[in-house]
């Protein structure tokens, strides 16, 4: 399993081929100090399937963007706040010639698989 924190208080959890949305929802107690006395966590959106092969990582860009990446070569650039695919972008040696490949102007995003295992 992979968790990643991709907004103040949301967080994203991995498994397999899924992706799993969270946010933390404080809990008031004490309206007069306006302070939480905890926090429940609330599953906001489920997505399965969203990669063919095992994801590798998630990984926070901005308040508004989140990455996911896969043993594939397939990254998924999603949008934070309303939870939907940005890009999909596919490895080289999988784009078809009338597929047109951009650039993104953001930081680099690297997922390592392990080859030998110690």
């Amino acid at each position: 399993r992979l968790m990643s924190i991709i907004k103040k208080d949301r967080f994203a959890l991995a498994t397999n081929l899924d992706i799993e949305i969270y946010k933390l929802v404080s809990i008031l107690d004490n309206e007069q100090t306006n302070l939480p006395s905890g926090f429940k966590i609330k599953l906001m959106k489920n997505f399965q399937n969203v990669h063919k092969d095992s994801i590798l990582c998630l990984e926070h860009i901005s308040d508004s963007l989140f990455a996911s990446g896969s043993t594939d070569g397939d990254l998924i650039i999603w949008q934070t706040e309303n939870l939907t695919k940005l890009y999909d972008l596919k490895p080289f040696n999988e784009l078809n010639k009338d597929e047109m490949a951009m650039r993104l102007t953001s930081t680099s995003i690297v997922c390592f698989k392990p080859i030998n295992q110690v």
